[in-house]
């Protein structure tokens, strides 16, 4: 993971980070007094039984208060009365209480933030990446990092990163207020420091591994859950709900023990630095026991001496812990970094604004090949005129739906160039060619929202009439009239309330809303009846004329709508009689 990422990605949150750290660094000073306040309370009061018994039985006062520092600081509780002192440290818990609460606030509100800004980014981003991207990465993989990554990154930033400064600060004030009061304390304390980072060390190692594991299994049982549903008519059709949950059992399983592996080397690792820092503390007070029966020191000195060890122990234990959460965090934020350098599609355009296409394409000389397949054409040459409606034909795998992707400019040839009047395509920009296009796949994609709304998503601000008169040209007005709520019926998930010809007439309803010079059809009529095919024909052919239109089809009903057949089979191009 490079800081400098990290940084860059939490910048717009920078005086909320710095906000929240600064109330924590102040809580720390409170906490840092408490130990200080406990030895002068003790001082307070074994000087008052001591006056009360008549009795010496302290040293005296320099050993008491200490020397130095310490000494001159002691004189700002001469005279006060243990309620004064105790006051005071009500005072100090009060202040600790209102800073822990305004650093929590701080940091839950720029963490929900942070992950809310990282999501809008990533989500972004994944809309502009090429369909070559989409096409390498299975979508649980997208989904983990949105719903897995992110989190762990917005959680080290606000529940890691702004606590490093105030744990160091207390770390580094116990040790000076304890080297202050007996400088032999301390250099234990310090002689311990490399044993700890060994120990950080070895435990530590084993969590980046583990941690980057987790994220792929977790990522590959959320693909696994995603495919599942998305082929769950199939899945049930062939009564494979058993083995599907087999296989998503070992799947789950999977994670489960390399989350218990990570879980326990996290788990390992604190209670070791407590432990170790507990010893340390045992030691500690033997050797003051000592010092105290030899007089070296004062008991007011020994309580400070013992706070400011226990004190000592969290930011110890804590800063250990940082070790296993940076080697988490980067693995996530190594997958961010890679998704964030894709280079988004629009790069590939030009910058040149396509006014309304007369709608002239051509294909001069295009060779292109999919990865470890046999090429799919080789110098490819093919005019099609404005206002021509030209039918494609020919075995599936052919590339068919190859030239359609090409002309969206989801795909580039590997040589020869793509023209729209004239013009190569990838000298505009990808938004602009697009708009001149109305595309009607074989994969139709609706969503769950109304009939009217789906229609409506090829041009947002269409009036109703144009909506209904999108849906009139496509057939769609027929059905949608036998609906209970008319165009507001909402159609479910992928328009799965409607049978598959419904489908396609309002993908194509949508098509003809968008009003482009250029229409793409592929298989637009597939799930159409006879019958229905036939009424199609008949609705469609005068809107057909308004359009260039390219029509991938098998049926022959369609060829009636063409000006010209072609046909592509093995990499050639012939043109059949019409």
């Amino acid at each position: 993971m490079a800081l400098k990422d990290l940084l860059n990605w939490i910048k717009p949150f920078r005086l909320w980070l710095a906000l929240a750290t600064l109330s924590m660094m102040l809580e720390s000073i409170a906490v840092l007094l408490s130990p200080w306040i406990a030895g002068q309370f003790a001082h307070i009061v074994l000087s008052e039984t001591s006056v009360l018994s008549e009795t010496s039985v302290l040293p005296e006062t320099a050993k008491l208060t200490g020397t130095g520092v310490l000494a001159e600081t002691a004189q700002l509780t001469a005279g006060l009365s243990v309620s004064s002192i105790i006051g005071l440290w009500l005072f100090l818990f009060t202040c600790q209480a209102g800073l822990r609460f305004l650093s929590a606030y701080l940091i839950t509100t720029s963490g929900a933030k942070i992950l809310t800004s990282l999501s809008r980014q990533v989500y972004d981003h994944l809309q502009v990446l090429p369909m070559a991207f989409h096409q390498r990465h299975q979508q649980g993989d997208l989904l983990a990092l949105i719903s897995h990554d992110l989190n762990v990154i917005a959680q080290f930033v606000t529940g890691t990163l702004t606590s490093i400064a105030p744990l160091t600060m207390t770390f580094v004030g116990a040790l000076i207020m304890m080297v202050l009061i007996n400088s032999l304390a301390a250099l234990l304390v310090l002689i311990l420091v490399p044993a700890f980072y060994l120990l950080i060390k070895l435990l530590g190692k084993t969590i980046r591994p583990l941690s980057e594991a987790l994220a792929q299994a977790q990522a590959e049982s959320l693909a696994h859950v995603q495919h599942n549903l998305s082929i769950l008519p199939a899945l049930k059709a062939f009564n494979r709900e058993n083995l599907e949950s087999r296989r998503y059992a070992e799947k789950v399983q999977s994670v489960l023990g390399i989350r218990l592996k990570l879980l326990t080397a996290q788990a390992l690792l604190s209670p070791m630095i407590q432990w170790v820092a507990s010893c340390a503390i045992l030691l500690l007070l033997w050797l003051l026991s000592q010092q105290l029966i030899s007089e070296q020191i004062s008991a007011a000195q020994v309580i400070s001496l013992i706070f400011y060890g226990l004190l000592l122990s969290r930011p110890v234990s804590s800063l250990a812990g940082l070790y296993g959460q940076v080697q988490q965090v980067r693995g996530s934020s190594q997958r961010l970094h890679r998704m964030l350098q894709q280079v988004p599609e629009a790069s590939a355009g030009g910058k040149l604004f396509v006014a309304p296409a007369r709608g002239n394409i051509a294909f001069h000389g295009v060779s292109f090949c999919y990865p470890e397949r046999a090429p799919i054409w080789s110098s490819l040459n093919l005019k099609i005129a404005a206002g021509e409606t030209v039918a494609i034909t020919g075995p599936n795998g052919a590339g068919k739906t190859t030239l359609l992707n090409m002309l969206l400019g989801f795909i580039k040839p590997q040589q020869g160039k793509v023209l729209i009047d004239g013009q190569d395509i990838y000298q505009y920009s990808l938004a602009s060619l697009r708009e001149q296009m109305g595309l009607v796949s074989q994969n139709i994609l609706l969503s769950d929202e109304s009939v009217a709304n789906n229609i409506r998503y090829g041009r947002p601000e269409a009036s109703d009439a144009e909506v209904e008169r999108a849906a009139r040209q496509s057939g769609v007005h027929e059905f949608v009239a036998r609906l209970p709520q008319g165009y507001d019926t909402a159609i479910g998930e992928l328009g799965q309330k409607l049978s598959g010809g419904q489908r396609q007439r309002i993908a194509l309803a949508r098509a003809l809303l968008k009003g482009s010079p250029i229409l793409l059809l592929d298989e637009a009529t597939s799930m159409l009846d006879p019958q229905g095919e036939k009424q199609f024909i008949q609705q469609i052919r005068n809107v057909l004329k308004q359009h260039t239109v390219l029509l991938v089809t098998h049926s022959h009903e369609n060829l009636a709508l063409a000006d010209r057949i072609l046909h592509i089979e093995n990499g050639q191009l012939s043109e059949v009689s019409a």
